[in-house]
């Protein structure tokens, strides 16, 4: 028997084994995309809103999909009110999420109009209800202390969860007040009755609140503070004194007490005498400059039986010049060396205390400190790889605008030198696919940390992958099948960083007889082409006709010729743009890293790109073709957190979701926002 035939016999069986591979994924795609039954109306449950093509199936998705989120919050409410905290966080989860995507995505289809905000209204009652759990959760605990300690005798325990649950209620009631007022959003947007969901959260709130007031009752003593005299005019020359007194609710003063007063949130040691009376001065430093008040605050400590209790005073504030001076400045720096130096300030040469600075190189953050008792910061941080190389600038300011204390800031030159890079890969070959593992380092092997690494295959960009802590990164990807061997490799693009760009390409076979005789030899040691012979002869007559069957069948199946994104011409941050990254700031502050990337994706892509609603996040990129350097590597980071964002288990952490935002904002060429004050 020749070997060509057995060759033959051996592609019979390959084929028979693809073609009833695919008759099985025919049968499930069948299943899973059942048309609604027009006799029962039943609705389709896991259509993908990418494949939707009539109006009509869009709205019906955009209703199931609105309806889904509605059962989610209102299961969670129900378990809020049970007091299952696991279970009602669970039901607002990753599924949440996804499904929230999708209505957003699917509203943006159909036209939006109320549905637009009532995607924003989900995301946001979302969020809120996942804080309300955590915080009703943390009361509980505060509670069962509480009760713990009073049972076993521990007053200064059970004083200090008591102070807990006191601060918790407070969160809890403003968290939800915040929720329900955005139920009543929701039925105003999407016609839902959502009184049920209402009703529930002001019960969970009303019984938190009398909770926790009637165990202040039991536990404390209420105070009054009580101004009795203070200058009017002030200034960091010119503080203000202030005499005052502290007493019961009933009148009886607190007598030589070791207290702690704060007045504009800057806490005072202070002891009151037989009267209950104290003195103390207050320079302001940080204090609005046009504040017309000041808010005197009694504080006690955990164990205290006393209740705090404050006063308002008016005031008028004079603000004061100070100087700023940038000390041992760093002369010469690279990626990774430290850079920095040492900020004073004074006000007519004496340090000043307790004024937060902020220090920049190149418009990159070096962080920020608060000056101490000899007015002095120092700032030192490893030079960040988004520092342009050449002369920068060093800059210190105050965090603060507006303040009692003004300075015009202080700069210094710094000389930043660019790094060359080296790439190194690695590739396998694993069945059909290509496994590429590799090394992003500076030339003098240190590794380079959180990059965009380009992957390649024959010169064409497949993917792309975020280099981790030790510059290492992974990628799979396809042969083609056209070709031997393949060229795969990595390319990093070091525009807009004090990095030089690398890259690095390996050739390897995708013949999969390419390896010590690989099949073929199996196939015809040891006698072993007889068998599998005799089975090919049973086989191949059915696997031919099922495969020439299903050739049939996907014949008239063309693909689909998309038209290629382009960037606008100007790209300008209109309100909607504008709006988009104040969503994701939002989110960011409030902790939800994943929620702040997806709007600065929805941001970018929808304003700044003119691209077909069907586009994926990855398509998007490959086709946008109109792009420089600078703009294809702040897309390229946009959309690779998105994907974590949106697809992995692990998520993201904050400091990738900001570093997502800054690549959004650089597209849209607004200038960074001022920073915001305390």
């Amino acid at each position: 028997m020749s070997d060509r035939w057995t060759v033959a016999c051996v592609v019979c069986l390959c084929l028979t084994g693809i073609a009833l591979t695919g008759v099985a994924s025919d049968a499930a795609v069948a299943q899973s995309t059942a048309t609604p039954d027009e006799t029962t109306n039943a609705t389709v449950q896991h259509e993908d809103p990418d494949s939707v093509s009539d109006s009509g199936d869009v709205q019906q998705l955009r209703r199931w999909l609105g309806n889904r989120l509605d059962s989610q919050l209102e299961s969670s409410s129900v378990a809020l009110s049970e007091g299952e905290y696991e279970r009602a966080r669970a039901v607002l989860g990753d599924d949440y999420d996804s499904r929230l995507e999708q209505y957003v995505d699917v509203a943006g289809d159909t036209g939006g109009g109320g549905d637009g905000d009532a995607g924003e209204t989900y995301r946001e009652v979302g969020q809120n209800q996942r804080n309300l759990t955590t915080q009703l959760q943390r009361f509980e605990r505060a509670q069962e202390r509480y009760q713990s300690a009073r049972r076993e005798g521990n007053t200064s325990e059970a004083r200090a969860a008591a102070r807990e649950m006191a601060r918790l209620a407070d969160r809890v009631n403003d968290t939800g007040t915040s929720v329900t007022q955005g139920y009543a959003r929701l039925g105003n947007q999407t016609g839902i009755d959502t009184a049920a969901e209402q009703t529930a959260l002001r019960n969970v709130t009303t019984n938190t609140t009398e909770t926790a007031t009637t165990v202040r009752r039991q536990t404390f003593v209420e105070t009054n503070l009580t101004v009795l005299d203070a200058t009017r005019t002030i200034a960091y020359d010119d503080p203000l004194r202030l005499t005052g007194r502290l007493a019961t609710a009933n009148g009886t003063a607190v007598t030589n007490e070791g207290l702690v007063i704060e007045i504009a949130d800057r806490p005072r040691q202070i002891t009151t005498d037989g009267d209950g009376r104290f003195e103390l001065a207050y320079r302001p430093r940080t204090l609005p400059h046009n504040a017309s008040t000041v808010t005197v605050q009694y504080v006690p400590d955990n164990a205290s039986i006393y209740l705090g209790s404050s006063a308002t005073l008016p005031v008028e504030v004079e603000q004061v010049p100070a100087t700023l001076t940038v000390r041992n400045a760093t002369d010469e720096t690279s990626y990774g060396r430290p850079a920095g130096g040492t900020a004073v300030l004074e006000v007519e040469g004496e340090p000043v205390e307790g004024v937060p600075l902020t220090a920049t190189l190149g418009g990159v953050s070096l962080g920020r400190a608060t000056t101490d008792e000899r007015g002095r910061v120092r700032f030192r941080s490893n030079l960040s790889a988004r520092v342009s190389p050449g002369q920068r600038s060093l800059r210190v300011s105050t965090a603060l605008s507006k303040r009692a204390i003004t300075t015009a800031g202080s700069n210094a030159t710094v000389d930043v030198v660019s790094t060359p890079t080296t790439l190194s890969v690695d590739a396998t070959r694993a069945d059909e696919n290509v496994s590429l593992t590799g090394q992003l380092t500076t030339e003098a092997g240190d590794p380079v940390d959180s990059q965009t690494v380009s992957i390649t295959r024959d010169g064409s960009l497949v993917t792309t992958v975020r280099t981790d802590e030790d510059g290492r990164f992974a990628a799979t990807l396809p042969t083609d099948g056209s070709a031997a061997t393949v060229d795969v490799g990595a390319r990093f693009d070091g525009g807009g960083t004090n990095l030089e760009s690398s890259r690095a390409t390996v050739t390897i076979s995708t013949d999969v007889n390419a390896s010590d005789g690989g099949v073929v030899n199996w196939l015809f040691g040891d006698g072993r082409w007889f068998t599998i012979a005799a089975g090919v002869v049973i086989l191949a007559g059915g696997g031919l006709f099922v495969r020439r069957r299903r050739t049939r069948e996907e014949a008239p199946d063309e693909a689909v010729d998309r038209s290629t994104p382009t960037r606008t011409a100007t790209p300008t941050a209109d309100d909607a743009l504008v709006a988009a990254l104040d969503r994701a700031d939002r989110f960011l502050d409030g902790g939800a890293a994943g929620a702040a990337v997806r709007a600065a994706y929805a941001g970018v892509r929808d304003g700044y790109l003119e691209a077909s609603s069907t586009d994926t996040h990855w398509e998007l990129l490959e086709r946008s073709e109109a792009l420089d350097d600078a703009e294809r590597t702040a897309l390229e980071r946009i959309v690779e957190t998105y994907e974590r964002a949106a697809f992995s288990a692990e998520g993201i952490d904050r400091d990738d979701a900001a570093a997502t935002i800054d690549a959004a904002r650089s597209l849209f060429e607004r200038d960074p926002a001022e920073p915001a004050d305390d």
